[in-house]
């Protein structure tokens, strides 16, 4: 499995050894629908960095067990 680097939206997921996933979005209104949908599919919310992407746009971490 290869380490994510910075900046990098698409890393490879090696389901044999994986014990986690991780899902980085945004925290505008126009990413509602994302959210909902990982909370959907088992997802947890586990940090919010304010202002990580820009002026007044948190970065919001989701995490599900596999």
């Amino acid at each position: 499995m290869r380490e994510a680097e910075p900046g990098d939206s698409q890393g490879i997921v090696d389901l044999a050894v994986a014990a986690a996933l991780t899902v980085e979005t945004s925290g505008t209104p126009s990413f509602a629908a994302a959210r909902a949908f990982y909370e959907r599919c088992g997802f947890a919310s586990v940090a919010s960095v304010p202002d990580y992407w820009e002026g007044g746009d948190s970065l919001e971490l989701y995490w599900r067990r596999l």
